[in-house]
């Protein structure tokens, strides 16, 4: 090979060295100069569908105010209250409520037994089948001085044993005997006729006496087989008729001072389911 043919050969060899080199660094300043790729978008539904504790938020919000509104509600003030803390104490806000209301008469706050039993018919009224009242109650009731009034009283007992159902309702005598002890109480504080509330409350506190003896004869009678002896039933009887008397003698107190007792209507609420019990004796120890 002579010196020109070498000469070309090199030259040949260096311009495609050049050129290769070139591309390469072309190659390398294009992927420097290119833009980052963009991060995917995210379709609006997609991210509301997947984020459930933003869409729940104002649900769990419209929930605990119903829950605020319903404890307060359900307080003795009967007022909703926007603020939720007011449901964390609920006892302020009786006592701000019954310190500005105006004192109620003596017996006012207490029910008397006509509205206890008109408020026990309506709830029954008010469901889709009412409940009548078991055969025991008719054979109990037939003898009452009023035996509708005492059917609808004693409706929901579904007892087939008639200690067991006067066992149950002295617990009921014992609530109104207190409401009457309280409303005593209440009026003795105001210093009008002291001697005769004393009366009345030494009663009612022989009539509770009473009525736990009678209770306990009756628990006796329960677990008893018989039901119930005669000499069992005779107490209980004696018992009642007690507490009958414990009450008349609060009413005579008052009457002898030609005043009306504060406490009328729950003596006679006693003195009127007392009655319908002594005549559910007559059928302790008889099995149904």
């Amino acid at each position: 090979m002579d010196l020109s043919t070498k000469s070309t050969t090199t030259l040949l060899f260096f311009v495609i060295f050049t050129l290769t080199l070139s591309s390469l660094l072309s190659i390398s300043t294009s992927q420097d100069l290119a833009p980052s790729p963009s991060p995917p978008s995210v379709d609006d539904s997609s991210t509301s569908s997947s984020s459930p504790s933003s869409s729940a938020a104002p649900t769990q919000s419209s929930s605990a105010t119903s829950a605020a509104e319903i404890a307060d509600a359900s307080s003795p003030s009967g007022s909703v209250s926007g603020d939720l803390t007011t449901a964390d104490t609920p006892a302020a806000a009786v006592d701000d409520a019954s310190s500005s209301a105006p004192s109620p008469s003596p017996d006012a706050s207490f029910p008397s037994f006509p509205t206890m039993f008109s408020m026990k018919l309506e709830r029954k009224m008010q469901e889709s089948s009412m409940t009548k009242p078991t055969d025991l109650v008719r054979e109990l009731c037939s003898g009452a001085e009023n035996p509708g009034k005492c059917m609808e009283f004693f409706r929901d007992s579904r007892s087939d044993d008639p200690a067991e159902i006067i066992n149950t309702e002295i617990g009921t005598l014992r609530t109104l005997v207190n409401e009457g002890i309280s409303a005593a109480t209440k009026v003795r504080r105001q210093g009008n006729t002291g001697a005769v509330l004393d009366v009345c409350l030494e009663n009612y506190d022989k009539a509770m006496g009473n009525l736990d003896k009678a209770s306990a004869t009756c628990a006796k009678c329960i677990r008893a087989n018989p039901k119930c002896s005669p000499k069992s039933t005779g107490e209980v009887k004696t018992m009642l008729s007690a507490v009958v008397s414990n009450v008349g003698y609060c009413d005579e107190a008052f009457s002898a001072q030609g005043v009306t007792p504060p406490m009328k209507a729950t003596n006679e609420a006693v003195i009127e389911l007392t009655d319908w019990l002594l005549e559910f004796c007559k059928k302790l120890g008889k099995k149904y």
